[in-house]
């Protein structure tokens, strides 16, 4: 489990792959290994659940998507910018 020592807000970023249902409808023995790479992916682009005070992590699995969840500490703006330039980069390596 991830505590927290104080307050904190985060920023979530959201990602689904276009067309999947129609791609899997004519490609269903190819999707378990196209979803175990798309997974692997964004666990080294944006990492797992890790003990830390502020994470960056892939918070949830759905289907053909998945859900980003960076923490940050709500009184320090440039924790902040550094958060989501940090996220643009992982997206950028991710992409």
């Amino acid at each position: 489990m991830i505590t927290s020592s104080g307050p904190c807000d985060a920023v979530y970023l959201f990602s689904d792959i276009r067309g999947f249902s129609q791609w899997m409808a004519k490609h269903q023995m190819e999707a378990s290994d196209l979803l175990d790479k798309y997974y692997s992916a964004a666990f080294e682009s944006f990492g797992e659940r890790k003990e830390q005070k502020y994470p960056k992590r892939v918070s949830k699995l759905l289907g053909d998507g998945f859900l980003v969840v960076h923490e940050y500490d709500k009184d320090n703006e440039s924790h902040f910018d550094s958060i989501v330039k940090g996220l643009v980069a992982s997206v950028i390596t991710f992409g």
